[in-house]
């Protein structure tokens, strides 16, 4: 690779001065001149520099298309005049191989990273070369040899050949590990991360797993304190088919933790620090704690501000401890250097295309002229992720000569705005049909808004809703919502809905900015009609004696706390509400109800990428109005299946509710028939372990479901509850939206137990 700059001028005092008049490029073949303009990052206008034809330069060069480049300059009336003579790297022909015989072409082919039509140095070659031997060597072949070979096949072409010498497949024979006292050696040989051969074993060798399993040896001896451990020696060979690998490791002498010193500190009382460092006096010392503690400390200074302090620490081994002669203590010795705290200068938002500046500007908890906190940083990260809008977000700094910082919050959006159609089938509706206009992101300003039709044998659904999440620019939302449903309850009646209502709600900064109150007005119209020849309730709960439609006047108010870290995807933080709905009395209509409903969801992250969700639900349903007045029938809870009121899952949807005896009208045999009659007050407990198979968009969780509805809430109990277990996955569907399956087994089903598969479009309920 060769650069070259012949700059031609007649006033070298004049270059600086100059503008780039006109940029020029020769001697390509395969690019057009537009492009290696556009690469070198040179634009006519600019003023001219040598650092930006050296920057410019080294971009064409960091490409990897060219072979050699020469730039020249004149001086004309106009300004700088520059030429790019360039010379391109040949493009790929063709790949071969040779010798392969363990391993195919396509295979092989993939590991290389090269392919047809790509430009191709010797670099990018050597490294497709390492690649080869790097896949053998992870199959278990030894002594690969990868020997790689250009042939011009025509002007500016190359044909890659690689000749390859597979070497012997082994198998690991033995794993000797010498040196081992302290700690268990099969504890030593797990880290290790390599397996002998056996009946369940493959045995295989690599290269990878055993480089870092050095590793993990060593420090699983500094967490128990042998701070001195190494490695002083290790082999690998073979015999034949057979490979040994051989470890000696030196523990040295146990360390237990003596005096903790801290200096310089003033923001973070010592106490606090020594709290962060993790280790106590007397304890085994413990390296990873140690580092863990360290950077908790830095931690703990970037969330006040501090993004300069620098901590200088000490580990002194060998002391001893005065009265103590049994044990080697290493002492901990922490210089701390606060430096001024960095403030925000200027925040850039960078890639929203789409999305207003002010719409990301008003989720940042962190502004300009304030300290930078690290906390509102993530903080602020964590509500842009929220809104759902963005596959990417990005957070880049730049410390300013005098300590404080420029932010800049790159985004790649979502293709948010979207017309849905599809099939679906779930146990209450079968085959539902639907059609859908769902643009959570109108216009780039945040608004969600939403057109929405279902129609299929059983249900008929059409819906409208806009929300404004910032009414005036305050963190103030409103919205409205207008809907039409009717739903067949097959052996039942036919239920029709038709109504609307708004919404306000306000974020809130106490007691934490996590909190949302909301309150909403809702009118609806409510009929049943088209009663089933088997529809036999009691006489109490009759529809067929209530005139039709009757209208509903209802006001609702809900504190809200949510604090997860994804509202699809959840895996930490929680979410929980209360909401009370009343409805009749000073609001007139015909029915009078309140309806009572607390909900609590936690998300515990565990071992690595696995989570655990605990949530309970509770509902209550009363009429202070007129207490001797029934409440209606409509708003009673029914659980199982995947039931809005409380999902029971390995049950029938609604099939749990208090039950009374009825007999048929002018059936003369006297024989009653169940009817349920809902509750009033319902309990819904569930626990799912998650297992993310493709981060934010597919899991799948064990669950364990619990719950059971009562006739009066003075009734409710956790003796007798209904149980379940089971399976299930979600994940996203392009275009549709959230898709639940779920199997479940219920253990108290009237009919014993048996299993119950669930469909569920959208959310988690």
């Amino acid at each position: 690779m060769k650069k070259n700059i012949l700059v031609l001028f007649l006033f070298a005092s004049a270059l600086y001065s100059e503008k780039i008049s006109s940029i020029r490029v020769v001697g390509t073949k395969n690019l057009t001149e537009d492009f290696v303009i556009f690469a070198s990052g040179l634009k006519i206008g600019d003023e001219f520099s040598y650092p930006a034809l050296e920057d410019a330069i080294k971009n064409l060069f960091r490409r990897g298309e060219f072979k050699d480049i020469t730039a020249r300059g004149e001086q004309t009336q106009t300004g700088i005049a520059l030429e790019f003579e360039v010379e391109e790297n040949p493009t790929i022909e063709g790949i071969e191989f040779s010798g392969n015989k363990n391993i195919k072409k396509q295979e092989l082919e993939q590991s290389t990273g090269l392919s047809k039509g790509e430009f191709v140095n010797p670099q990018k070659i050597k490294e497709a070369s390492s690649k080869i031997e790097e896949l053998y060597r992870k199959k278990g072949y030894n002594n690969i040899s990868v020997e790689p070979k250009t042939f011009e096949s025509r002007e500016g072409r190359v044909l890659i050949k690689f000749n390859i010498d597979e070497g012997e497949k082994t198998r690991i024979k033995k794993i000797i590990i010498e040196g081992v006292h302290a700690l268990k050696e099969n504890e030593v040989k797990k880290k290790l991360g390599l397996h002998e051969k056996s009946l369940i074993r493959s045995g295989k060798f690599d290269r990878n797993k055993y480089e870092k399993g050095k590793e993990k040896i060593i420090a699983c001896y500094n967490e128990n304190g042998y701070l001195d451990a190494s490695l002083v020696g290790d082999s690998i060979w073979a015999k034949g088919k057979d490979q040994f690998v051989k470890l000696v490791i030196s523990e040295g002498a146990q360390y237990f933790v003596g005096n903790i010193s801290v200096e310089g500190e003033s923001l973070i009382p010592e106490s606090r620090i020594k709290k962060l460092i993790g280790l106590k006096p007397g304890e085994v010392f413990n390296r990873k704690k140690y580092e863990e503690g360290i950077s908790a400390i830095y931690a703990e200074y970037s969330d006040s501000g501090h993004i300069h302090a620098n901590i200088e620490s000490e580990i002194t081994k060998d002391e001893l401890i005065p009265g103590d002669t049994s044990k080697v203590y290493a002492s901990i010795s922490l210089k701390i250097s606060e430096g001024a705290p960095a403030y925000v200068h200027l925040i850039n938002i960078k890639g929203n295309n789409k999305t207003f500046d002010k719409v990301i500007r008003r989720e940042l908890v962190i502004k300009p002229g304030e300290i930078f906190r690290r906390n509102k940083l993530m903080r602020s990260l964590r509500n842009l992720y929220y809104l759902n809008y963005f596959e990417e977000i990005t957070p880049e700094w730049e410390i300013l000569e005098n300590g404080d910082v420029d932010l800049t919050i790159r985004v790649k959006e979502k293709a948010v705005g979207s017309i849905q159609g599809g099939v679906g089938y779930n146990a209450v509706d079968h085959l539902v049909g639907t059609i859908a206009l769902k643009i959570p992101n109108l216009l780039g300003r945040g608004w969600d808004s939403s057109l929405d039709l279902e129609f299929g044998s059983r249900r008929v659904d059409v819906s409208l809703s806009f929300t404004e999440p910032y009414l005036f620019d305050t963190p103030t939302q409103f919205g409205f919502d207008m809907y039409s449903t009717r739903w067949k309850w097959e052996g039942y009646y036919t239920e029709q809905r038709e109504g609307g209502g708004v919404r306000l709600g306000r974020k809130l900064t106490w007691p934490d900015d996590y909190f949302a109150v909301s309150g909403s007005y809702h009118f609806e119209g409510l009929r049943y009609y088209d009663f089933s020849a088997s529809y036999t309730p009691t006489p109490a709960y009759d529809l067929r004696k209530e005139e039709w439609p009757q209208y509903r006047s209802s006001v609702g108010l809900a504190l809200t706390r949510d604090s997860r870290d994804n509202q699809f995807f959840a895996t930490q933080g929680s979410l929980n509400s209360v909401s009370l709905e009343m409805a009749g009395g000073p609001l007139l209509g015909d029915d009078e109800y309140q309806k009572l409903i607390a909900r609590s969801y936690w998300y515990f992250p565990v071992f690595k990428y696995l989570s655990v969700v605990a949530k309970g639900r509770w509902g209550a349903l009363v009429n202070l109005w007129h207490k001797n007045k029934r409440v209606p029938f409509s708003e009673r809870f029914f659980a199982g299946g995947i039931s809005p009121d409380g999902q029971l899952r390995g049950y029938v949807d609604r099939s749990i509710s208090p039950t009374e005896w009825s007999t048929a009208p002018g059936d003369t045999t006297g024989r009653k028939y169940e009817f349920k009659v809902g509750g009033q007050a319902v309990l819904i407990l569930s626990a799912e372990l998650r297992v993310p198979a493709v981060k934010d968009q597919l899991y799948i969780s064990v669950f364990a479901d619990a719950g059971d509805v009562w006739l009066k809430p003075k009734q409710t109990s956790l003796s007798h509850l209904k149980k379940s277990v089971g399976v299930g996955t979600r994940f996203i569907i392009p275009m549709m939206g959230i898709l639940g399956i779920d199997v479940g087994y219920g253990f108290q089903r009237p009919e014993g137990g048996s299993i119950e598969v669930h469909f569920q479009l959208g959310p988690e309920q």
